[in-house]
């Protein structure tokens, strides 16, 4: 018996892009975009990337890596203290209505 990738035959979930002509035709007007770091320097237990790393690790671990691989992953990191970096950019798309 084989297993299948987990999501194999599912179909992707549909990608919506929205360009500045298609608001134009629309009414709306789209403003600059903006980005909103997030910035973890130094491992701090209550930081959003904190909590990541248990649900990446539980993530793997369902999808073929060993468990003690991925807490000996988890922890390294933790280890890092002060030497710990994440950062994630975000970005913010507004459009008003002219109409």
């Amino acid at each position: 018996m084989t297993s299948a990738a987990p999501g194999a035959g599912r179909s992707p979930a549909p990608r919506y892009r929205v360009d500045g002509r298609s608001l134009e035709r629309a009414a709306f007007q789209a403003a600059a975009p903006e980005v909103l770091p997030l910035l973890n320097a130094g491992y701090q237990p209550e930081t959003y990337s904190a909590g990541l790393l248990e649900i990446i690790a539980g993530f793997v671990v369902n999808h073929g890596v060993g468990k003690e691989e991925a807490q000996a992953w988890a922890d390294e990191l933790r280890a890092l203290g002060a030497d710990y970096f994440f950062s994630l950019n975000r970005y913010l798309f507004c459009a008003t209505n002219r109409a």
